[in-house]
């Protein structure tokens, strides 16, 4: 007699051989025919049982199962549908069993490596787990058990290959009596997802800690030093004003980059979907065209009228605004640069257009320069501030695009939901 599990497609021919439809047989039965194992025979049979494939029911205290009656269109379909389900059971990380009231396995399909059916039937989580991995895959079957009801749960426990994650589905199954008569689970194997997680956690905890190092120690140290700096100004002579204009144009840039790792920063940990909020556009924007004007006197901004309303954003909006009107400046190259901003709504986007009247910007490189790095060969930025402007954006659930300005230089088009 064979030890091995039999098939699914075997059970079903065997059932189908020891009588027509609607005859009821017993594991035994089954077992004798395709010479195996009772135990293998039944957790096939409960298997099938609960795809629909057989009917089940207890007669004076044993189980029997049959083959419901169904017209032969209707029995192909299913067939069909079995095979389908089966080649998606058996080429995915799914694991589907049963148990009994008593908890112990009835049928498993698509086990973990770490075990096989054959040694997995008949038994209960402490009879193949290590005890603290055992409580914890128990717990959730006994709650189902308790409550009647279904129970979602992702469990995490140590197997010999290492430790791993499940989503865990339970679903309590009733007998023609309405009582619970066992479970019938679903796992998924989430193990790689939450070892991703983690590792997200670990590098978001370290950019944070980067973020204040660069907040409040390096840019503090650099604005002493500037502003020592900038108290020689009238004790030097011309040739140490050469070296001294050097160090004050060296520390301004490095604020420069630490403002825009900052910025970059945040916007990659600074929030979710959940953290976002009505926040005001006119208010936002016309506070970073203002900071602009102050820092190039020589610059000529032109505003149209920005209506108030809000869009789905955060605080770092006004970085996304901040980033697109340095952009538009710092690559002039006309002495008196004029930039352009321009706005239009629907009832659900709000369209920004900043135009400039610079170089331009080549249609081959219009999407790389959002690219994380990405900087044009006689730039002197960090390669950060336009990707920050697409983190942001996308974030938000808007979009940004460059488009050729007319008779010259770029249009950032920046699309934002609203939120009022």
């Amino acid at each position: 007699m064979s030890s091995t599990f039999p098939s699914p497609s075997a059970v079903l021919a065997a059932v189908e051989d020891l009588g027509p439809p609607g005859s009821p047989v017993t594991a035994t039965e089954v077992a004798e025919r395709l010479d195996c194992g009772a135990d293998p025979a039944r957790s096939r049979l409960d298997a099938l049982a609960v795809d629909g494939s057989l009917a089940r029911r207890t007669v004076d205290g044993t189980p029997v199962w049959w083959r419901p009656q169904r017209s032969a269109s209707d029995e192909a379909g299913f067939s069909r549908d079995r095979e389908r389900l089966d080649f998606v059971v058996e080429n995915s990380p799914l694991v589907l069993f049963g148990l009994d009231t008593g908890l112990r396995y009835t049928w498993v399909e698509n086990p973990h490596p770490d075990f096989e059916e054959a040694s997995v039937v008949g038994k209960r989580d402490e009879d193949l787990l290590p005890p603290a991995a055992a409580r914890a895959v128990s717990a959730p079957k006994r709650r189902a058990l308790e409550t009647g009801e279904r129970v979602r749960e992702e469990v995490s426990y140590e197997l010999p290959s290492g430790p791993v994650t499940y989503d865990l589905t339970i679903e309590p199954f009733r007998d023609e009596a309405g009582d619970i008569a066992g479970l019938a689970c679903l796992s998924f194997d989430v193990t790689e997802r939450k070892q991703n997680e983690r590792e997200l956690e670990r590098r978001t905890a370290e950019l944070e800690a980067l973020n204040r190092l660069i907040r409040h120690d390096i840019r503090n140290d650099m604005a002493v030093m500037l502003g020592w700096a900038e108290t020689l100004e009238d004790h030097v002579d011309d040739e140490g004003r050469q070296s001294l204009d050097r160090i004050l144009r060296s520390g301004r840039h490095v604020v420069d980059l630490t403002e825009g790792a900052r910025d970059a920063i945040e916007a990659l940990v600074g929030g979710s979907d959940a953290d976002l909020e009505p926040t005001p556009l006119s208010q936002t924007l016309h506070t970073e065209i203002d900071l602009l004007r102050e820092a190039y006197p020589a610059l000529t901004v032109e505003v149209d009228d920005v209506p108030d309303v809000s869009v789905h954003a955060d605080a770092m909006l006004g970085s996304a605004f901040k980033n697109v009107l340095d952009n538009a400046v710092r690559h002039s190259d006309r002495d008196h640069p004029t930039v352009e901003v321009g706005c239009s709504l629907d009832p659900s986007l709000v369209e920004l257009r900043i135009s400039d009247d610079g170089p331009g910007i080549p249609d081959d490189r219009k999407e790389s320069v959002f690219e994380k790095g990405n900087r044009g060969e006689h730039s002197t930025g960090t390669g950060i501030g336009l990707y920050v402007v697409r983190t942001l954006v996308d974030r938000y659930g808007g979009d940004v695009w460059i488009e050729d300005n007319e008779p010259r230089g770029a249009t950032f088009v920046v699309r934002l939901p609203r939120a009022d």
